[in-house]
């Protein structure tokens, strides 16, 4: 009988500890804009108006277009068969710095960062290069094979 109620304790108390010290949900950091064909946001089809969050993966299949607007003013136009990763977003310094961490795995985004309101540093990372964006529009095109050129 002791054995039992000792090996309760125990269990609900490593049960208890391990949700005590559980991760905090990832914060939303965005919404999928305008959606045509099939987009995946973390393996779940998606549909307009739907929330990204850091550590999120999107992922545009054939014939799919799909905008990703995140924060305050950066929208992302995602073409078919594209891959990207969002690692982290966030505003520093007291709210005067929005900074974000993408992964384009692979596929094509064009993206437009309004140059008004709180500084802006966007680090997008592809196969070949990362770049700092800063209120500006860009255009980066990743094939998915490395075979083929950038």
């Amino acid at each position: 009988m002791r054995f039992k109620t000792l090996l309760s304790i125990l269990v609900f108390g490593v049960i208890g500890h391990s949700v005590c010290f559980a991760d905090p949900a990832p914060k939303v950091v965005g919404r999928v804009g305008m959606i045509e064909g099939e987009v995946w946001v973390d393996s779940v089809q998606v549909l307009s108006g739907s929330t990204v969050k850091e550590g999120s993966v999107i992922e545009l299949k054939s014939d799919s277009r799909a905008t990703l607007i995140l924060g305050k003013g950066s929208v992302f136009h995602l073409a078919s068969n594209t891959k990207m990763v969002i690692h982290e977003y966030g505003v520093k310094a007291e709210g005067q710095t929005e900074t974000a961490d993408l992964d384009l795995k692979f596929g094509k985004t064009r993206a437009l960062i309004l140059n008004q309101g709180p500084k802006r540093e966007i680090r997008i990372r592809s196969r070949a290069t990362t770049m700092g964006v800063r209120g500006t529009e860009i255009f980066i095109d990743s094939p998915q094979e490395s075979s083929k050129p950038l």
